[in-house]
C-alpha cells in the first residue's frame, strides 16, 4: 500500500483485509493518522 507521500507499507492479505484490521486497531501504516478510522467509524463487506 502506498501514500500520497510515496510512503510505502507491507502488510499480509488482500485490500479488504488490511481494511478491516485497521477498523480493528491490529494494523496501522504510520502515514495514517491516528483519527482515522473515527470511533463512529463502520464496516460493511459486500461479500
Amino acid at each position: 500500500m502506498g501514500s500520497e507521500s510515496n510512503d510505502w507499507f507491507e502488510t499480509a492479505g488482500t485490500f479488504s483485509d488490511f481494511l478491516v484490521r485497521c477498523f480493528d486497531r491490529t494494523d496501522r501504516p504510520p502515514f495514517l493518522p491516528r483519527s482515522w478510522p473515527t470511533p463512529d467509524a463502520r464496516y460493511h463487506s459486500d461479500v
